[in-house]
């Protein structure tokens, strides 16, 4: 596995993945900071392989009912609690995050443009370089946005800046309360942005959103199945579910959890590679919901280049992507309602 992650770092497709070059004796050094994990040798890529398999086994074999199954895990609740302190630094634990916006703001945007127009409209097909035709301000107006395990709201104020009646969930009390008293030092906001304590599935289904929003969330959750079917339980038809997430791959598990840890760009435990999830399998769960139509709109890689502490597009997803579904209208749909969502 070692051998394999070093290969990685200094192959032609991960330069030209995050626009540098790193030679394969300037990789070395940083791979023996993995030592201590790949001391186990041989058990820990069978462990690998064997994760894989079972992981998928589970995720693709056919579930309980998901409305009586409970999506939170009180480790993963347990763990960003404790974290909640250092939300809003944004040079701290969570600064890939915030940098992050770069790209999940302007692709809300784009959504918001074509859920108000369909795709044979001038709104047109979603555009590969993830830019938005709508103007910046006011760009979310009229809508109703749900942005669930929200943390301490970094993306649920900015979307409430452009204008949505935006609500925020998270299952973490500590991270609601961290919100809440950030989203207070900006009295623009208002009443167009509130804040709940609890988990998805919790909330009513009467009401649907415009658009569903569930960013890093997916790879944390305790029923991946139950999570993917509640998040469009709660989108309206016509709208749309936005999920970013990490990809499981071989270059997943070696820089999104040993590397972003061993640089500090990540707390250490905060994934587990077992938990993450490939578009494939993400997609194939969002089109086997019973009772509901769902279509993929986009498949789109996300790259963080740590030298330069951007993030920016890619066409291929080796470790970050985006995923975007529209929901079906029914026939026999009535109209969609923008209704303001209270705590």
């Amino acid at each position: 596995l070692r051998h394999c992650i070093v290969s990685a770092l200094a192959s032609e497709s991960f330069n030209a993945e995050f626009n540098f070059s790193i030679p394969r004796y300037l990789s070395i050094p940083f791979i023996h900071s993995l030592q201590g994990i790949m001391a186990c040798g041989r058990p820990v890529v069978s462990r690998f392989g064997t994760l894989l398999c079972s992981s998928r086994r589970l995720l693709l074999s056919p579930s309980r009912n998901s409305s009586s199954t409970s999506t939170v895990s009180s480790e993963e609740i347990a763990k960003f609690s404790s974290f909640s302190a250092n939300w809003w630094d944004p040079r701290g634990e969570f600064a890939p995050l915030h940098r992050l916006n770069s790209l999940r703001v302007p692709l809300v945007r784009e959504v918001a443009s074509h859920i108000r127009q369909p795709a044979d409209s001038s709104a047109g097909a979603y555009r590969d370089d993830g830019g938005s035709p709508l103007p910046i301000a006011n760009s979310l107006h009229g809508l109703t946005v749900l942005d669930i395990g929200c943390g301490g709201g970094l993306l649920s104020e900015p979307m409430a800046r452009l204008g949505a009646s935006v609500l925020g969930v998270d299952a973490s009390e500590t991270s609601i309360d961290v919100a809440r008293h950030h989203s207070s030092l900006d009295p623009t906001l208002g009443d167009c942005l509130q804040y709940q304590c609890g988990a998805a599935e919790d909330l009513p289904t009467s009401a649907p959103f415009d658009i569903v929003v569930a960013s890093e969330v997916v790879e944390h959750v305790a029923e991946q199945r139950a999570f993917v079917h509640t998040c469009c339980q709660l989108v309206r038809p016509g709208g749309a579910v936005v999920f970013t997430t990490l990809n499981k791959t071989c270059l997943s598990y070696g820089l999104g959890i040993v590397a972003a840890e061993s640089l500090g760009l990540a707390p250490a435990g905060t994934h587990e590679w077992e938990k993450f999830i490939s578009p494939d399998d993400l997609s194939h769960l969002l089109l086997n919901i019973p009772g509901t139509r769902m279509h993929i709109e986009l498949t789109r890689g996300m790259t963080y280049n740590p030298v330069t502490q951007r993030w920016t597009w890619s066409p291929s997803m080796p470790i970050n992507y985006a995923l975007v579904a529209s929901k079906s209208v029914s026939h026999n749909s009535p109209p969609p309602t923008h209704n303001n969502h209270d705590t």
